[in-house]
């Protein structure tokens, strides 16, 4: 299994609307795509930036990758880690969409320093989704499993 956490600056236009329209056919084409791939992962979109995870099979997890850096909706792709864990973090979820509280952008995950990367800023990038799907309401289809500890919750503060 192949695991890749990174970071990358937005294109999608700053119009709100046209943004959530842009998000949500990236988010049908990923679910779609990884479905069919056995590719699962995350998505935070902030406006600015998204901080994505993306876990599976070696060459589908690499394939997906690849086709993510060519898309010209964003640019700047910082990978903070690439390895490979024993378990998927975001198991069963072809590409969860975290909401976007106010204020997350300037979260330290999403600003590690210079020469930061490495699993610790990848783990940091995970717990942070995770929390953010904790906040997601039932029924919006990125809910963590019931049981989940809601400690994580103060991993979404800045």
């Amino acid at each position: 299994m192949l695991r890749v956490v990174y970071l990358s600056r937005s294109h999608l236009p700053p119009d709100k609307t046209a943004a959530a329209a842009e998000l949500g056919s990236i988010l049908e084409a990923s679910r779609r795509n990884n479905a069919q791939a056995g590719v699962t992962g995350a998505l935070l979109f902030t406006g600015e930036l998204f901080a994505q995870v993306l876990e599976g099979p070696f060459a589908a997890a690499e394939a997906a990758f690849n086709r993510i850096q060519r898309d010209p909706r964003h640019s700047d792709i910082v990978v903070l880690h690439r390895g490979t864990p024993g378990a998927a973090a975001f198991d069963g979820w072809s590409m969860a969409s975290a909401a976007a509280p106010p204020g997350i952008a300037v979260h330290p995950a999403l600003s590690p320093p210079a020469g930061s990367g490495g699993e610790a800023a990848g783990d940091a990038i995970i717990a942070l989704l995770r929390a953010l799907l904790l906040r997601t309401p039932k029924g919006a289809g990125s809910r963590l499993p019931d049981g989940e500890a809601t400690a994580a919750e103060e991993l979404v503060r800045p």
